[in-house]
């Protein structure tokens, strides 16, 4: 039997070419922002590479890159590179989504601002799939969003673009445009980094994690 190919891309703005972490560069200023971003996207990034070492079906890794004059920078290699393209981010979503399940047998998105995300609650979740084709995995935030979504068929585009993003109803939303026959596997609620009380809680929850 055929092993079945699975991508999974991480959502990435570029350092100079897009605004970095805007809601906790008012709290302890751009640098110190940037710095914060650069250690979620390697720590992000080591989890994943572990993450496709460890998993049982073949997993490609992508940098879902926010700008055209992104996808040549240096930052972002050692992935394949998909560039996310124009509009807002259920566009965006959409896109790469669409794109990557012509090719893949299933899709995982995610972005980068939960470098703490249970590898192996998604490891498990993409085994799931595996075995679930009309099957979605979720991984909810804190705020009402959520920090991964998977699953191996086409979502519509209007399922992504009807969502209100950066709210507190994102995840409620979008599971609300999914068809209702799909069934959700849940993977542990966990935080974005936007917020100077969302590093504080990082460094102290999970200091020896923390890269």
């Amino acid at each position: 039997m055929k092993k079945l190919r699975f991508a999974i891309a991480v959502f990435v703005k570029t350092p100079g070419l897009s605004p970095i972490k805007t809601r906790l560069a008012k709290d302890i200023g751009k640098e110190e922002a940037l710095e914060v971003y650069l250690k979620c996207v390697k720590t992000v990034q080591i989890k994943i590479d572990d993450l496709v070492k460890n998993c049982s079906l073949e997993l490609e890794p992508f940098w879902a890159v926010a700008e055209a004059d992104g996808m040549t920078q240096a930052l972002w290699q050692g992935w394949s590179k998909i560039y996310q393209g124009d509009g807002e981010l259920g566009d965006r979503l959409h896109r790469v989504y669409a794109d990557l399940i012509e090719k893949f047998d299933g899709v995982l998105l995610m972005g980068a601002d939960s470098p703490l995300f249970p590898s192996s609650e998604i490891q498990q979740g993409i085994s799931w799939l595996a075995t679930h084709k009309e099957g979605a995995l979720v991984g909810p935030t804190l705020d009402g969003g959520y920090y991964v979504f998977g699953a191996r068929n086409v979502v519509p585009k209007d399922v992504w673009t009807s969502v209100p993003y950066s709210s507190s109803k994102t995840l409620e939303s979008f599971l609300a445009a999914l068809p209702q026959e799909i069934e959700k596997r849940f993977l542990s609620e966990h935080w974005d980094v936007d917020t100077v009380l969302d590093l504080k809680r990082l460094e102290r929850e999970e200091p020896d994690s923390w890269r």
